[in-house]
């Protein structure tokens, strides 16, 4: 019998950081075309230091619990100062030193990423940290050196009480480590960055991922490191979804009424709390099982994640849904004219005749309803227009 390792934490370890301050300019120094902030570079962090670790330790799990969104950086490859040339610079054999990691990093800054945040609407100030560092699982408290990653992090954070860095843009406060207030942030495998210095560009593996703390990641902060070419969450939401349908309508033959219900259940399931931020594409591998009958279960169950794949329907490992993308399932807004527009569920609205409860007959193109309200307040509400337009 093989025994089971035995795994008990993730070790941390803290290679490289630096933070840099982004303070507005005084309306006087401002020039058109020209960023409104002042960049300071710090002074290299403490490695050992207890603030930089927990730091660390807890970005890493805040990232973690985030959708993020995947892109690979190696298009900057030929640019002297993109992060990936930059990291290619830094790995290159010899141990890297405090100074020259604060030197490469602060070319980076001040030419790429700082020269995009330019485009940022932030009426505050903030801080933008760097650190690399590996992670490695203990087995019995000793080191699993096999299980060693690295990373490089770069985040948006504002400086609050909760998350406090000194003058020279170090941690200061680690009482309460609240990652609320960072901004966005993007994280680079640099194992996987390495492997791709030696692939040609169309086998580069997707080695970054990025995350927004509230809505959208910021297209500036992307494109300062050369990973643009990330999947937007709307882009990825409405492509899990066509890739639904397709799968449904080419392999399970499904009726125009099985469809319907079909995006009834799926709406149902984005709606539950704990998928508010994001789900991920296994667990609607899961759900499209659920869906496939018997007769078909043996040949297509499982299939669904390479069926997006083989027709290139771009998605996220974790997909976020707004509210618009998600109530677009079963939701549809008619406009009848430049006075009038219906709201209605798809599933309420069929052809004269069918019952339906919004009903459209094509011989004249005439939309009917014959609802009765019940909620007193939408009676009175119309009783009031009703009485207002007489009088007038």
């Amino acid at each position: 019998m093989t025994n089971t390792p035995n795994v008990e934490k993730t070790h941390f370890e803290v290679l490289h950081g630096i933070g840099f301050e982004f303070s507005l300019k005084p309306q006087a120094q401002r020039r058109t075309g020209q960023s409104k902030w002042n960049m300071t570079p710090g002074m290299p962090w403490i490695n050992t230091d207890e603030g930089t670790i927990t730091f660390t330790q807890k970005l890493h799990q805040a990232f973690n619990n985030k959708a993020k969104n995947y892109a690979t950086t190696c298009s900057g490859l030929e640019t002297n100062h993109s992060i990936a040339s930059t990291l290619k610079s830094l790995l290159k054999g010899a141990p890297i030193s405090s100074d020259y990691f604060r030197s490469k990093i602060t070319r980076f800054m001040t030419l790429s990423l700082g020269s995009q945040l330019k485009s940022s609407q932030m009426h505050d100030g903030f801080i933008v940290s760097i650190v690399m560092y590996q992670t490695s699982e203990l087995n019995d408290g000793v080191l699993v050196s096999e299980t060693t990653k690295r990373f490089l992090n770069t985040s948006m954070i504002r400086n609050t009480d909760a998350l406090k860095f000194d003058s020279h843009c170090r941690i200061e406060t680690i009482e309460a480590v609240d990652f609320s207030k960072l901004i966005q942030s993007a994280m680079i495998n640099i194992d996987t960055l390495e492997r791709n210095f030696t692939r040609q560009q169309d086998e580069y593996k997707n080695e970054t991922s990025l995350i927004a703390n509230n809505g959208q990641l910021r297209d500036y902060f992307a494109k300062g490191l050369n990973a643009d070419n990330y999947i937007k969450d709307s882009v990825a939401a409405n492509n899990l979804v066509d890739g639904l349908l397709s799968f449904c309508r080419s392999k399970l033959d499904v009726t125009r009424p099985e469809e319907v219900s079909i995006r009834e259940k799926f709406y149902a399931l984005l709606s539950q709390d704990k998928f508010k931020d994001g789900i991920s594409i296994e667990r609607v591998q899961s759900f499209v099982d659920t869906l496939i009958p018997e007769e078909k279960r043996e040949e297509l169950q499982g299939s669904f994640i390479g069926y997006l794949a083989e027709h290139e329907y771009q998605v996220n490992d974790k997909v976020l849904f707004s509210k618009e993308i998600k109530e677009k399932l079963v939701w549809v807004t008619l406009e009848i004219n430049d006075a009038i527009s219906v709201r209605s569920k798809k599933n309420k609205i069929g052809i004269a005749g069918s019952g339906a409860d919004i009903e459209f007959d094509p011989n004249g193109n005439f939309l009917r309803t014959n609802q009765v309200i019940q909620d007193a307040k939408t009676i009175e509400k119309i009783l009031e227009i009703i009485e207002a337009t007489n009088d007038d």
